[in-house]
């Protein structure tokens, strides 16, 4: 915005300064003087840095149960487990995502809710394509779908 531009009313303008990591919302009052306007910072929103979880050889990778993307980047069809939920943990949300294309397998004996008559599921099965994507919530002990991409839970 060039210096003699004057903003509309409730715009938001790129930061300047000491605030480069946030937006303004430019606002004036009705009984202001002319040139007066009311700076109200917006933090912007940044995504979280995924998780890398590869897998062990043998065995299984228990995925944490702390909100944020895990990326499966095992070079081999892995196999991960994730633990029931607390009551304190509602709300939580992962997002797990193939990095590889090999058909990852999460388990989580009975406790996947997606929507699904037959009561809770325990097995979420990637398709063998990088970007196959579950991203669950906890809620009442249990892990609810909010959107599967190229996974199967049985």
């Amino acid at each position: 915005m060039a210096s003699n531009d004057i903003p509309r009313f409730n715009t938001t303008v790129p930061a300047i300064g000491s605030v480069a990591q946030t937006d303004l919302v430019v606002t004036r009052k009705s009984d202001a003087l002319p040139g007066e306007f009311d700076l109200t910072p917006i933090p912007t929103l940044r995504g979280s840095t995924p998780t890398l979880l590869t897998g062990a050889d043998a065995g299984t990778l228990v995925i944490p149960i702390t909100t944020g993307t895990y990326v499966l980047t095992k070079g081999s069809a892995g196999a991960y487990t994730l633990a029931a939920p607390t009551a304190l943990q509602n709300g939580t949300r992962l997002t797990v995502t193939a990095g590889t294309a090999f058909a990852h397998t999460i388990t989580a004996t009975a406790l996947i809710e997606d929507g699904v008559t037959g009561g809770a599921k325990t097995t979420a099965t990637f398709a063998a394509f990088v970007g196959a994507t579950i991203i669950l919530e906890a809620y009442n002990l249990k892990w609810h779908t909010v959107s599967l991409k190229a996974v199967t839970v049985a």
